[in-house]
């Protein structure tokens, strides 16, 4: 691919990515401009929620937390293995670390960054591609699961589409995971050097993150669960299936940063239960305590691994 194809695709994705950030604060904007005295709602629907005797919610989605992250850590520590081997702590700091570079870097670039740049093995940057394939089998839970969200939205026709492309998909994925190959082109081939590593995985490995993704996902989809739980009377699977849907949007759309990201999971979530007739400031609400205590905390918490990245191999 040349420079100028290389400038173009570039500025493509720039302007398909803005895009969608621009019509998701359009989307929220026309949602709530009727909505007078918006933060005194949100703060009221905050009180609310605590007033209900819902504590042993919050207290649950609180120690869940570490437990979500410690999951994710034990993926990277199940990833690194070819490489190198780290003690848990070492891949919960990586993991911190990599949350909180891409608190303020476009998606994804974060994780990267803060994971493999507290690596100190010479052959580190072969790590980009395991922390591509966890975040690719993160994403097969999310898809899987989101087919609930799917069905409970839009029916069963979409369904049956939907599984025909997820089924797709993810034999197309498994097939390129496990190719290697050499072409004339020394941009792929240096892509292919990052992502060489994930063939050198065995079935075991691949089985072994793919059930702690599962786990986790189903550990997040608690969390939220019990947190619209505190804002909002519902029936129990349109919340679950709305849980889905929402975690289904938040990982195909495109985000930049964390702003973005925080826009994608409010638009999906007043998109999904507006269609139920439920008030949007407590789902509002609920989504925003959620992303305090998963996203933001554990974001503050990692902040100080960031100064011991190292950059000078």
């Amino acid at each position: 691919m040349g420079s100028h194809n290389k400038k173009t695709y570039r500025s493509i994705l720039f302007v398909t990515k803005l895009g969608v950030v621009i019509g998701i604060l359009l989307f929220v904007f026309f949602k709530l401009k009727d909505e007078d005295n918006f933060n005194e709602k949100v703060l009221a629907a905050f009180e609310e929620a605590f007033e209900n005797s819902n504590y042993l919610y919050f207290i649950s989605v609180i120690f869940l937390m570490p437990f979500n992250w410690l999951l994710e850590a034990k993926k990277w520590q199940v990833l690194v293995r070819p490489i190198t081997r780290l003690h848990m702590m070492g891949a919960l700091k990586g993991v911190l670390a990599g949350l909180s570079v891409g608190f303020i870097t476009p998606h994804g670039i974060g994780t990267y960054i803060g994971r493999v740049l507290l690596i100190t093995s010479a052959e580190r940057s072969k790590l980009v591609g395991s922390v591509l394939l966890g975040r690719l089998l993160q994403m097969s839970a999310t898809l899987i699961f989101g087919s609930l969200g799917v069905y409970v939205l839009l029916g069963s026709s979409f369904l049956s589409m939907y599984l025909i492309l997820l089924s797709s998909l993810l034999i197309t994925g498994i097939a390129l995971l496990k190719l290697k190959f050499k072409t004339g082109w020394k941009w792929l081939n240096k892509l292919i050097y990052y992502i060489d590593i994930i063939s050198t995985y065995k079935v075991k490995d691949f089985l072994n993150v793919f059930s702690l993704s599962i786990v986790r996902y189903l550990v997040f989809t608690l969390q939220f669960f019990l947190v619209l739980s505190m804002f909002v009377e519902l029936d129990a699977l349109i919340k679950l299936a709305g849980v889905t849907w929402i975690f289904l949007a938040k990982s195909i759309l495109p985000t930049f940063n964390f702003l973005s990201d925080l826009g994608v999971r409010e638009v999906s979530a007043i998109y999904y239960f507006d269609n139920f007739q439920v008030p949007l400031i407590p789902v509002l609400a609920a989504s925003l305590l959620l992303w305090l205590i998963n996203i933001l905390l554990p974001t503050l918490i990692g902040t100080p691994l960031v100064m011991k990245l190292k950059v000078d191999r």
